[in-house]
């Protein structure tokens, strides 16, 4: 019998499997290479997105003149950008090329970005910022984020609800 690790390594050797990159980084401008973004910070980012196939731009947030904010590493963006955005510095510009398995995949999005496309997105990391909690045992850092706890509405019994974790 032989091993997976050598059935696997002779269809790689054959072309008989494809590898998909995830992402790779190119900087275009240096950031200061000690302020790095961590899983559950709030980043803000300008972006311009465009088709790696033909560089057709489908997005930008400098167009709109308005950063992009998102929670890093929880999912509220392509996995291109969840893994990709926490190798920036703050300041960095970097074009942050996606395969399509770590962007849209088959499905595609909203009809301008087809299916299976590779994407390359210029980013900028302009700032990030962990939330914190004054709580019981001292100042806490939450591992993801805060949904609604002071404001009115359901707050933090519905986040519980919905499987949400805080730490206070």
């Amino acid at each position: 019998m032989i091993p997976a690790c050598r059935v696997l390594a002779l269809a790689l050797l054959c072309g008989l499997v494809a590898v998909h990159a995830g992402v790779t980084i190119d900087t275009l401008q240096a950031g200061d290479g000690v302020s790095f973004p961590k899983t559950g910070d709030n980043v803000k980012v300008h972006y311009v997105g465009t088709l790696a196939s033909n560089g057709k731009k489908f997005d930008s947030s400098r167009d709109r003149g308005q950063p992009f904010s998102f929670n890093l590493g929880v999912g509220q963006v392509i996995k291109c950008w969840d893994e990709g955005v926490k190798q920036l510095s703050k300041g960095q510009k970097a074009i942050l090329h996606c395969s399509s398995d770590y962007a849209y995949g088959p499905r595609g999005a909203g009809g301008l970005i087809p299916p299976n496309a590779d994407l390359d997105f210029e980013v900028e990391l302009i700032s990030f910022w962990r939330l914190s909690l004054r709580g019981r045992r001292g100042l806490q850092q939450p591992a993801c984020c805060i949904v609604n706890v002071a404001g009115g509405g359901a707050g933090l019994g519905a986040a519980r609800a919905r499987g949400a974790r805080v730490l206070w």
